[in-house]
């Protein structure tokens, strides 16, 4: 079975330290980076390239909804779950709009974090019980958007391809 790097980002030691800890005891997963603002969480993200990254959405220098917005444009493989204190409807629309896959209350991790990473290994999104219809069907909404551009853009290289090959 193929390893799943993770990037963990959050400002306290002691919160990455226990998402390293809980997220390794897991066999195949491996904490390949760790950072604790959103500066550090996007460079890491270029330079790791992981899997998914576990993010924070209040983080010092460049916030985590302006974080998970730079990664998925600029690492799109990257699943991202947010792990955070903020139960709030509009700030769980907010985050999914960036780019979320999931979103996991920080309350809720002990008991949740492993399942929603797996989840978002396996390309599917995590949201808790407390957010609303409205807000995973806007996931499903841009998780099918996503899906159909990726498609278009694969028939449009298909395309550009079949012209290359007249030349």
């Amino acid at each position: 079975m193929k390893s799943l790097s993770i990037l963990i980002a959050d400002d306290h030691a002691l919160i990455r330290r226990g998402m390293r800890t809980l997220l390794e005891s897991q066999p195949n997963w491996q904490v390949c980076g760790e950072a604790q603002n959103g500066r550090e969480a996007l460079e890491e993200a270029r330079r790791l390239k992981p899997d998914l990254a576990v993010l924070d959405i209040t983080m010092p220098e460049l916030d985590g909804l302006e974080a998970i917005a730079r990664i998925r444009k600029e690492v799109p493989e990257t699943q991202v779950l947010v792990l955070t204190m903020h139960d709030d409807k509009e700030l769980i629309q907010a985050a999914v709009k960036a780019g979320a896959h999931g979103y996991l209350l920080k309350s809720d991790s002990e008991r949740d974090l492993i399942v929603a990473v797996d989840r978002l290994a396996h390309h599917k999104g995590f949201f808790p019980q407390s957010a609303s219809d409205t807000v995973r069907n806007d996931f499903r909404g841009a998780h099918r958007a996503t899906s159909s551009q990726r498609l278009r853009r694969s028939e449009e290289h298909t395309s550009e391809l079949q012209s290359l090959r007249h030349l």
